[in-house]
């Protein structure tokens, strides 16, 4: 009975997920834990950058500016020795240069061979008169009902540099 439950839950995850076509979106549940803040955060993202497929991101308004961008395939081939084509971790490094309200859009895709897109990923901050950065809202969309949607990163805030 447990697995029956469990197969049940996966296929209706998957469901809501992925929808039944493209430009669907899907937000993230509330009990997600956005919590926190800081005059810094981190977003670390798998990419297959082998396949052709990056990240790349955009802003609505420039309150963030990226500080930096470390890209680091070492966790990745210590668990699979000799492989070619392991993902790479990807971070991004972000903080405040102004207060106010932006959402960065992280997009998935192939930017090359006729742009092929896999999915975005979008993120509300609210920057304060001190600097402090909350995130308030993160989403998928836009998921192409091929792509496979990796783990959506939550921000890692920090106060020190």
């Amino acid at each position: 009975m447990f697995k029956k439950s469990s197969l049940v839950l996966a296929v209706a995850i998957v469901f809501v997920l992925f929808g039944c076509g493209k430009n669907e979106q899907v937000r993230l549940s509330s009990s997600d834990p956005l919590s926190g803040s800081g005059k810094f955060f981190n977003l670390k993202f798998k990419e297959q950058a082998s396949t052709g497929f990056i990240w790349d991101y955009e802003m609505t308004d420039d309150c963030l500016d990226m500080i930096e961008k470390n890209e680091d395939a070492g966790e990745n081939i210590a668990q699979a020795p000799g492989m070619v084509g392991a993902p790479t971790d990807v971070t991004y490094t972000f903080t405040a240069n102004e207060s106010g309200k932006t959402t960065l859009t992280f997009t998935y895709h192939r930017p090359f061979e006729g742009g092929e897109h896999a999915y975005d990923i979008e993120y509300d901050f609210l920057i304060d008169a001190n600097f402090d950065i909350t995130c308030t809202d993160r989403r998928i969309i836009n998921v192409d009902y091929e792509a496979e949607v990796s783990e959506i990163p939550y921000p890692f805030f920090y106060s020190e540099s």
